[in-house]
């Protein structure tokens, strides 16, 4: 069998890449097929770390560095797989191994989960530069077709890069009609970026009329605890009995908060491809969320779900309200999610499609060696 030595950040801290790698990880399908490493890249042990360079992170790195030359050394993999973090800190410590796996003669691919690379390089030309140096003799995997522009200008075009989207796990509970009055779920972390205050400015904004006729409920880590307190200061007193806070969730209780909701609502002003969104669909929840990222290519507007400017809460606020008047629509936009979940973002296709890619890209090499 193939042997692949992964280099990926698992939890913690919990977040949609590191959970995206722990399925990688804990996949019977893929196991069974190859030889697999693994090793955890990330130095951060808490998501307030992310972005962040302290002298714990430094010595944590340092480690890694070594653990990945020695795993490399004695694993001798046919390819090596490493979730190449796109900015900051974190993408000089990948990068550096990246380049020290090439040295030593690693045929390598590196799988992309975030956008934001096009915007670094144009800072200076010397960034541009060394982007490109450590893409060279890379092969890349994208979570989009629409998120390729962003590594246009450093990208190795004598390299391989392929389109693999995300998939999740169908832990849907039986179907069951709409609630009279509609629960609109938020779940993902307490920060700004995330877009919760723009939801709870959309909810501010609904008329009179809509008082008690639906359910706000947002769940997340607080990562953020100015920004927390803000947001539920923002919520307007004729609608603090309808909208309830809570902290984090994982696992099966997750699956449990999308079953007993109507509508999922991700505001985010900074996005790629959020396993959230695919959660929400398998669950059979229409999906309301902004134009960031490859988040136009799951939500088909008005078919399974809605799309709407991030920094927008008026538009959201209408959003809402054509929802609470018409629950045939919630009926209707959700069967179609989950029809769309069930064709192209199920955990096995994900699975199938990734070890299919790597396969292919072992036999690339194998063939160029003859």
């Amino acid at each position: 069998m193939k042997k692949i030595l992964f280099l990926m950040q698992l939890p913690p801290p919990v977040h949609g890449v590191s959970m995206v790698n722990v399925s990688i990880r804990d996949s019977h399908y893929i196991n069974a097929k190859i030889i697999g490493e693994y090793v955890n890249i990330s130095p951060a042990r808490e998501l307030s770390d992310l972005g962040k360079l302290t002298i714990g992170k430094m010595i944590s790195t340092i480690i890694i560095f070594f653990k990945c030359v020695f795993k490399y050394i004695r694993f001798k993999p046919d390819v090596v797989y490493l979730t190449l973090s796109p900015r900051g800190f974190a993408f000089w410590k990948d990068a550096l191994i990246l380049q020290m796996l090439k040295v030593l003669g690693a045929k390598t691919v590196i799988h992309l989960h975030g956008k934001g690379m096009s915007v670094e390089v144009i800072k200076s030309k010397m960034k541009q530069r060394l982007y490109k140096f450590f893409f060279k003799g890379v092969n890349v995997i994208h979570l989009s077709k629409s998120l390729f522009s962003d590594i246009e200008t450093i990208f190795d075009n004598n390299m391989s890069l392929i389109e693999v989207n995300n998939g999740v796990e169908n832990k849907r509970a039986n179907e069951r009609l709409p609630s009279e009055f509609p629960t609109f779920l938020y779940l993902s972390n307490y920060v700004p970026t995330k877009g919760a205050d723009t939801f709870i400015e959309a909810v501010n904004l609904l008329d009179d009329k809509y008082i008690g006729r639906f359910k706000v409920k947002l769940v997340g880590k607080i990562s953020n605890q100015k920004f927390y307190s803000e947001l539920v200061n923002k919520v307007e007193k004729r609608f603090t009995d309808f909208i309830d806070f809570s902290g984090p969730i994982y696992g099966d209780k997750k699956f449990e908060v999308f079953n007993n909701s109507d509508v999922f609502v991700l505001p985010s002003k900074n996005e790629c491809f959020p396993l959230t969104i695919l959660e929400a669909m398998s669950s059979g929840l229409p999906v309301l969320s902004t134009f960031e990222g490859a988040i136009p290519d799951i939500i088909d507007d008005g078919i399974n779900g809605r799309i709407f400017e991030s920094n927008d809460p008026g538009a959201l606020a209408a959003i809402l309200a054509q929802y609470i008047d018409n629950p045939s629509l919630i009926a209707s936009h959700g069967a179609n999610a989950i029809s769309k979940y069930k064709e192209k973002y199920t955990l096995e296709i994900f699975e199938k499609r990734l070890l299919t890619t790597l396969m292919q890209l072992i036999d690339e090499r194998n063939s160029d060696m003859l």
